[in-house]
């Protein structure tokens, strides 16, 4: 893990020739940099690989797919049909949802806190509910109960607020998008990935992105239109009927094992993890 790493114990001197060591990390580039002031400095020549969310490492570790997600909620639904989805809708009661703790450690946090305080202050902040400690005192239970409570309440809701603690970090696209949102059968609406990036992974047509929007206030009106019209906002799901493939490409540490086994890995370590990592980041991230 990133933030475990300390060149002076004593792994890093009893290493075996044919040992690979991978730098591992799930927090954004900002965070990494940031937030828990990882410099790297004297990282040259002491890992062999990366496996990161973002899809420039050697090995890609993402929060979610869009086959795993499919198979998912095949196990909640007995198909992804028009009807399933019907119930889904009918049984949706409430506008828009966000859960979150962090209001204000990093700064992508801050900027997302901002955007939700003027939600609330906009046409919608009827229909907009804070849980977690950004909230009004509304929390869940850090245990497998309080997960499960978490999303049957999220289920309810049109909307979740997929709002990263990061903005414009490569790739970073979390749990929020990919188990809050599609697996809980709400529209996500996004903050802190580029459009582009979610695109490159996100079913077609099936999320929000604050950016398209010149201010909060004609956000708020779409969410209000399609709050209104189900027709409009069942196109939000129309990714449920197209096909997947079957095969998925391995990630994490599948991908790991079978790099490792068949030896397709690099020969050599990597030179300079800074400039992978830090420097091949977008400026507004760090």
């Amino acid at each position: 893990m990133f933030n475990r790493v300390n060149l002076n114990d004593p792994i890093f001197q009893r290493r075996r020739g044919d040992q690979i060591y991978v730098w591992y990390s799930p927090e954004s580039t900002s965070s990494v940099r940031n937030f828990h002031q990882t410099s790297m400095n004297n990282y040259e020549d002491v890992f062999n690989l990366t496996m990161t969310y973002r899809r420039d490492s050697d090995v890609i570790n993402p929060y979610g797919t869009l086959p795993s997600i499919k198979s998912s909620l095949l196990e909640q639904h007995d198909s992804l049909s028009s009807d399933a989805l019907d119930k889904v809708v009918t049984n949706k009661k409430n506008g828009i949802i966000w859960v979150a703790s962090n209001c204000g450690v990093t700064s992508g946090a801050k900027m997302r806190m901002k955007i939700v305080e003027d939600l609330k202050r906009s046409q919608v902040g009827w229909m907009l509910d804070v849980y977690g400690l950004c909230g009004d005192g509304k929390t869940f239970t850090q245990d497998r109960s309080g997960f499960n409570n978490m999303n049957e309440l999220i289920k309810s809701y049109k909307f979740y607020l997929a709002f990263e603690n990061s903005y414009h970090c490569r790739d970073y696209i979390t749990e929020k998008f990919w188990e809050n949102s599609l697996l809980n059968a709400v529209v996500p609406v996004v903050w802190g990935p580029t459009r582009e990036d979610v695109m490159t992974v996100a079913p077609p047509h099936s999320f929000i992105h604050v950016e398209d929007f010149k201010n909060i206030s004609d956000l708020a009106d779409y969410l209000l239109y399609l709050d209104r019209n189900d027709t409009a906002y069942r196109e939000y799901f129309n990714w449920w009927f197209e096909p997947t493939e079957d095969i998925e490409e391995p990630v994490a540490l599948c991908k790991l094992c079978l790099m490792y086994e068949s030896r397709k890995r690099r020969p050599s370590s990597i030179k300079n993890l800074k400039h992978l990592f830090y420097d091949r980041e977008n400026e507004e991230c760090l």
